[in-house]
């Protein structure tokens, strides 16, 4: 099956059947050192170029790493990022190096400048309609994370959130009703287990 330029293929295996998607920057690279890029207010002021390009000294979150590799090798894991096309080697290059398991990488392609919540939405109904059925979503960013307050639908995508927070790691945002998913993860210090 064709898939959009921006959609990178890792390992060869074809898009469809049960699909994780991970966030990347403060999910499994720690990109706190490049957050002095955004200080300005205003978004136009924000120095993106600077940001994105900084990926390169990222330093990986170990339970982020740790999820990811957690994931059965019967399940697609995607690794969905708002990073811009123009960093793509570099990414490449970044999760190569930290040997960080994913099978398809989905970064933002040209003249696709929407707002990360809204394009990392876009991927993901792109994703369902060529065949993904996604368990699980991890993502830093709170808005990216299911509004609790949408009724429940059992076909619909439930995303867990991740957050990073300083000296606590990775924690589990609860979600009362996001399907059962349990990580091949057995350190105490690592993920839980996501169950409803």
């Amino acid at each position: 099956m064709d898939h959009p330029d921006n959609w990178i293929s890792n390992t060869g295996r074809p898009i469809g059947g049960p699909t994780v998607v991970l966030d990347l920057d403060g999910v499994i690279s720690d990109a706190a050192h490049r957050q002095h890029y955004l200080a300005a207010e205003a978004s136009k002021d924000k120095d993106w170029t600077g940001f994105f390009h900084a990926c390169v000294d990222d330093s990986v979150i170990a339970h982020g790493r740790a999820l990811a590799a957690s994931v059965s090798p019967a399940v697609c894991l995607v690794i969905l990022t708002a990073r811009i096309d123009d960093i793509r080697d570099a990414t490449i290059g970044w999760l190569t190096t930290n040997n960080i398991r994913h099978d398809w990488l989905i970064l933002r392609g040209p003249r696709q400048g929407a707002p990360s919540t809204e394009w990392k939405a876009g991927q993901l109904e792109l994703l369902r309609a060529a065949g993904a059925e996604i368990q699980l979503c991890a993502d830093d960013d709170p808005r990216n994370v299911e509004d609790d307050a949408r009724p429940w639908d059992p076909d619909a995508l439930h995303p867990v959130g991740l957050l990073r927070r300083p000296r606590f790691g990775v924690r589990r945002v609860p979600m009362s009703k996001a399907p059962s998913w349990r990580p091949r993860i057995d350190q105490p210090s690592a993920v839980a287990s996501l169950e409803r």
